[in-house]
């Protein structure tokens, strides 16, 4: 079964998000713009502005970052093991497993400080930042060899995005082509 998850990478930008195809999930975000069959999210400060929200999604959040605000979880929203001790954008990546993904695409995972325009920080210089994005980049990477290897995973990419050994890639340019639009 082919899952997107769709990460705030600036990659992910000139994606037209409404003829993606499959089943998708999103981070974060995307919510203000886009409705994904799932959203993840952790912050503190997203799980409650989700909640605030009149988002009627299904929402899989981080418990301790809803508990400890002394907040309640709506109807719809889940909260498995994998969303406690991972960023949204890892926690989409295992729901997309745990919903019996055979194939995934990641989108917007740049691997680069920056996210889409509107999203948070703009990319700076197209260059790593901070180590945890390189540690960001080896999670990705045994994620796709080690964890779930039997998962085939593709990674559309502009210029800028960093390598991930085990994640092929395919540009944005052929991405959309594909798409077929």
């Amino acid at each position: 079964m082919k899952f997107t998850v769709i990460g705030n990478g600036a990659s992910r930008a000139p994606i037209p998000l409404d003829k993606l195809k499959g089943t998708l999930v999103g981070s974060n975000h995307i919510y203000h713009h886009f409705k994904p069959d799932y959203l993840t999210i952790v912050d503190y400060d997203m799980v409650k502005e989700v909640l605030e929200s009149d988002y009627d999604g299904s929402v899989y959040y981080r418990y301790l970052s809803l508990t400890r605000q002394n907040l309640q979880a709506k109807h719809s929203w889940y909260s498995p093991p994998y969303m406690q001790h991972n960023c949204s954008g890892i926690a989409a990546i295992h729901l997309a497993a745990d919903k019996g993904a055979t194939e995934i695409d990641l989108l917007g995972f740049d691997c680069i400080r920056g996210r889409v325009p509107g999203y948070g920080p703009h990319r700076s210089n197209g260059k790593i930042q901070d180590p945890s994005f390189n540690l960001w980049r080896k999670v990705l990477n045994n994620i796709a060899r080690i964890e779930y290897d039997y998962i085939k995973f593709r990674r559309v990419v502009d210029e800028k995005c960093y390598p991930i050994p085990n994640i092929p890639s395919i540009s944005v340019k052929d991405y959309i082509k594909e798409l077929d639009i």
